[in-house]
């Protein structure tokens, strides 16, 4: 769709992405001003780790990397471990760590792989054990030999 977009750019934009993310996470709260919307850090943590995972996504898809069910989780334990790092290590700057700021970058994380799931990335990657199982239709036998393999006594006259 994009020919300029290599994967190499991509892994870039993805890797710049993810340092602004946690430069705005690690930012203290008096840089941004009164927001006076509720809950606005809560749609801040659902996108931003929404992003974050659609970048990951889409590097992979657009990289001969095959998108299987160990690739998903691998990830989704990365953005994890990652989130829970980033909420602890928020207390060391001036930002409250918050549980449910984790819990909404799951939510966000978790939403980009299942719209992922559904759209079909992941099956299109993927080679499935039954589709290399599974004979095909030339390679079967056939059950009844074919008129002219019949022996020359059994032919009529």
């Amino acid at each position: 769709m994009f020919p300029w977009l290599t994967s190499v750019r991509l892994k870039l934009i993805w890797s710049g992405y993810w340092l602004a993310l946690f430069t705005a996470m690690h930012t203290p709260k008096t840089a941004f001003g009164p927001v006076k919307i509720y809950y606005f850090d809560k749609v801040v943590h659902f996108g931003g780790y929404f992003v974050l995972a659609a970048f990951a996504i889409i590097t992979a898809h657009r990289t001969p990397t095959i998108l299987n069910r160990a690739w998903v989780i691998r990830w989704i334990a990365i953005f994890t471990t990652y989130a829970a790092f980033d909420e602890i290590t928020q207390g060391l700057v001036d930002r409250t760590p918050d549980r449910w700021d984790f819990v909404t970058d799951m939510i966000g994380v978790g939403t980009a792989f299942t719209i992922a799931r559904f759209i079909g990335v992941f099956n299109a990657n993927t080679t499935t054990s039954s589709a290399k199982s599974a004979p095909t239709p030339s390679s079967q036998a056939p059950s009844t030999p074919a008129p002219s393999d019949a022996a020359p006594s059994e032919q009529a006259p």
